[in-house]
């Protein structure tokens, strides 16, 4: 997190992975008065690798003015895609807590039981996300992007884009 001046604060994110939700989330509580008290927010996500949509949810309070409606996936059951659930939950460095674990453990199952089938690992096709308050500041929030930027990067700008 960067102030460019009085009015403007600028966040670079390189990557919404797993590993990275901590860093965001440090910064945030870090500059969180600051944040407050500034008009305008730039969040550069340029070249983001894409990641996890737990990596951006403490962003997402401060960009918020109205309820963020989200679209579930469905996934492919393939042996890969089952081996890469098995991976969040034995491999520490994706971060997941043992809620996050509960629920991968679900979607295990659930893709396990229908091999070569779409899955919807959500009970919801659609949710929505609403937070108690909306800050008046920051005013303005900009959010930089370009072709290079992972699937993750593209959610957050959508639920982003849902606020005014």
């Amino acid at each position: 997190m960067d102030q460019w001046n009085n009015n403007t604060l600028y966040f670079r994110i390189p990557s919404f992975e797993s590993s990275a939700k901590t860093a965001i989330d440090s910064i945030l509580n870090v500059w969180k008065d600051r944040i407050l008290k500034t008009e305008n927010l730039i969040i550069d996500i340029r070249n983001g690798t894409g990641g996890s949509d737990a990596s951006f949810q403490g962003i997402l309070p401060f960009v918020y003015t109205n309820p963020i409606r989200t679209v579930g996936v469905e996934y492919l059951s393939t042996k890969l895609n089952i081996q890469r659930m098995l991976d969040f939950i034995q491999k520490p460095e994706y971060g997941f807590d043992e809620a996050g674990k509960k629920w991968v453990r679900s979607a295990y199952e659930k893709q396990e039981q229908q091999l070569g089938r779409f899955v919807n690992l959500k009970e919801n096709s659609v949710s929505m996300t609403t937070f108690d308050t909306i800050f008046p500041m920051p005013a303005k929030v900009a959010i930089i992007i370009n072709r290079q930027n992972g699937s993750k990067d593209e959610q957050f700008l959508l639920a982003a884009k849902q606020s005014k």
